[in-house]
């Protein structure tokens, strides 16, 4: 999929009635929406890199903070149940 960005710039202008001059106007659309899916897609792959990156020690430390934050959320829960009850 090789787009250029010139692409991106192209206004398709107002919708026109005829129809071959409708279908050009069309697949200029069509240009700028694959232009975005390139982008989105780059970006996602841009932050999966830098997932990646991330050390062993840095998700074991992200991963003790997200339990010790499910542990008080649970605690949370089990006072607001108690106190519903009483």
């Amino acid at each position: 999929m090789n787009l250029s960005n010139r692409n991106a710039t192209i206004d398709p202008g107002p919708e026109p009635e005829r129809y071959y001059e409708w279908m050009l106007w069309k697949m200029r659309q069509d240009d700028k929406v694959e232009v975005n899916f390139q982008e989105k897609l780059e970006e996602r792959i841009n932050r999966s890199n830098e997932y990646s990156i991330k050390t062993v020690d840095e998700r074991a430390d992200e991963i003790l903070r997200l339990k010790d934050r499910i542990k008080r959320l649970e605690e949370d829960m089990a006072y607001m149940k108690k106190e519903t009850y009483e």
